[in-house]
């Protein structure tokens, strides 16, 4: 099992964090570099090699035949939003940008609100403990303020007198928000938050520090197209593939974060694609336009679809705990909305009505192709149990194609965890360890993704669940 970072991340992350983004800087030179190797390894060693059990015969004098057919319409309306992101990782990143630039603007406050449903008070504290320092030295016009409900607003008496505790009054009702889009829509009309005022909303089992701090207000100040931020979320907190399997979905979901969405930030200066829910950097004037009065359980994610045109890229690091085995099993719609917020639909709808969205039109045929007809792993298994039976040789191009269809992933992968393990602090044998159970244990993650989008799809919960947390343990709140 890989080893825990240090308990104390303020001091364990003090200078990592403009670290890794000064290595993301060189991110389009070491994709190809990466994919290069992998490349040759899969076409001379896994398929290329007669003694691989992976063999894949090749005949020089075919052209076409069944095979290139098969995975067309087995696996290909998978691929096109997987390999939309390869042109994004050639393209150079610009993490560093923002402390270039002059002051555009200015505002009025920046209120990082913790939400929680009050259940894990020490996970809360543990958070407040780890932003404590953080904010207060770079502007007073930062403040730190935990939300939860009044009835539990005792639990947090012990916290240090500089973070606020408000307790969202049990008799307000707005007309649609429930659970956690009632609380926020009540500290939104509470506090009073004008246009100029900024809010950095994260949950309960997410640590900040310092260069995060900073890279906000210098979002805030020092570009003033966008109104709201998203940025990178590492799951790499105590519990760290403590469970294999949700680590594996953790870190697939973390590709989005490194790769496409900057991309789509610095190449069409629009993210229409792999947002998240939470970690949301917003400006007052978005959230009292938008509010969060809204009906969805994904109400964050909704928020975010809404102001879609405003949303910029976030050259930052958060950190989560990652999500427990339980969040599986609880239910699978559940588990879609707390690790896979891409699937809402409704908000995906929007975004494919939305005038001028080119690339939600695209994620959206693509998505619902890939949902109703192709389960990519199924749809691959498929595939190979087909091949397996027929013996006909491969044409020679498609070999060659096989083998970048596969170290494309594996090196987005394998660059992914490597940077979320460098960040945790692993030493090289855990390193190790998570490539090799990443590799093993990718194509279950992906069903299970694949298994909940369906469920939700079809049977969309009616409920919210919160996800109980250990100190010190795996943790995840959906």
């Amino acid at each position: 099992m890989a080893e825990r970072p240090h308990s104390d991340a303020r001091a364990w992350h003090k200078n990592r964090s403009r670290l890794i983004m000064r290595w993301a800087t060189y991110f389009w030179l070491i994709f190809p570099i990466v994919t290069s190797f992998l490349y040759l390894a899969y076409s001379q060693f896994i398929y290329g090699s007669p003694r691989s059990w992976l063999h894949i015969r090749v005949d020089n004098m075919v052209t076409l035949n069944v095979h290139p057919i098969r995975w067309l319409i087995l696996i290909g309306p998978t691929r096109p939003m997987s390999f939309m992101g390869i042109f994004f990782m050639f393209w150079p990143s610009r993490p560093l940008w923002l402390r270039n630039q002059p002051i555009k603007r200015s505002f009025t406050r920046l209120l990082i609100c913790l939400v929680t449903k009050g259940d894990n008070v020490e996970i809360v504290k543990q958070s407040v403990r780890a932003a404590q320092g953080c904010y207060s030295s770079i502007d007073p016009r930062i403040s730190f303020h935990v939300l939860t409900e009044d009835t539990k607003v005792s639990r947090f008496n012990n916290l240090p007198r500089s973070v606020k505790v408000h307790g969202t009054p049990t008799k307000f009702q707005p007309s649609r928000a429930k659970y956690k889009a009632r609380s926020l829509e009540w500290f939104r009309i509470n506090l009073e938050i004008k246009d100029d005022d900024w809010v950095l909303h994260i949950d309960e089992e997410t640590a900040i520090d310092e260069y995060l701090v900073r890279t906000c207000v210098d979002f805030i100040t020092r570009q003033g197209d966008k109104d709201v931020g998203t940025g990178v979320i590492h799951y790499n907190l105590p519990g760290y593939y403590n469970n294999a399997l949700t680590g594996v979905g953790d870190m697939l979901r973390l590709q989005d974060d490194w790769f496409r969405v900057p991309g789509l930030a610095n190449y069409r200066n629009y993210i229409a694609l792999g947002v998240h829910g939470g970690f949301l950097l917003v400006r007052g004037i978005v959230e009292n336009a938008v509010t969060w009065d809204t009906d969805s359980l994904t109400e964050d994610y909704w928020q975010r679809i809404r102001a879609i045109a405003l949303v910029g890229f976030l050259p930052l690091l958060g950190r989560c705990r990652p999500s427990p085995l339980r969040i599986l099993f609880a239910n699978a719609g559940a588990g879609i909305q707390a690790c896979h917020g891409w699937a809402d639909f409704p908000g995906l709808w929007k975004l494919y009505r939305a005038p001028g969205t080119f690339l939600g039109h695209f994620s959206m045929h693509f998505n619902l192709i890939s949902v109703f007809l192709n389960f990519s792993f199924i749809m691959t298994m498929g595939s190979i149990l087909l091949d397996y039976a027929d013996k006909t040789p491969r044409p020679m191009w498609f070999f060659y194609f096989l083998c970048l269809d596969a170290a494309v992933p594996q090196a987005i992968m394998s660059m992914t965890l490597l940077i979320q393990d460098i960040d945790a602090g692993l030493p090289l044998r855990g390193m190790v360890y998570t490539q090799l159970v990443s590799l093993i244990l990718a194509p279950m993650s992906v069903l299970v993704s694949g298994w909940a989008a369906f469920w939700g799809l079809f049977w969309p919960d009616r409920d919210w669940y919160v996800i109980k947390k250990r100190p010190g343990n795996e943790s995840k709140e959906d």
